[in-house]
């Protein structure tokens, strides 16, 4: 089929979601050049309801998942995916979401600071 807008990436990681059924779809990792999905390693805090609703920020030569859900209470808890074996695996940061207030589902921006400029 074909991607053309993965111009220079080679594996795309899907974190969390549902299926149109409403089945948890756990992650998975996408290659667009072969146009196949293959599992990737679940969140460690995963029960088996899947994942949804939280960010995901870019993070040295991978991205961080903060917060969302897990068919539960909100989590506090940020993982960077590890490209290590075929599924990858996540690594728990030292650091969390503030509990104050209550978790919520947390909000990201990403600006790509070359095409913004501040007048």
């Amino acid at each position: 089929m074909g991607y053309p807008r993965f111009t220079n990436v080679n594996e795309v990681v899907i974190v969390g979601g549902f299926t149109t059924s409403g089945q948890a779809m756990g992650n998975l990792i996408f290659d667009p050049v072969a146009d196949v999905y293959r599992p990737a390693a679940p969140l460690p805090n995963d029960i088996g309801y899947g994942s949804f609703g939280g960010a995901i920020l870019p993070y040295e030569d991978s991205f961080l998942y903060i917060g969302g859900s897990l068919g539960g209470p909100t989590s506090d808890a940020v993982f960077s995916f590890v490209q290590n074996n075929d599924e990858g695996s996540w690594k728990q940061m030292p650091n969390g979401l503030s509990k104050t207030g209550g978790t919520v589902y947390p909000a990201v921006v990403l600006v790509d600071m070359v095409d913004f400029q501040c007048p």
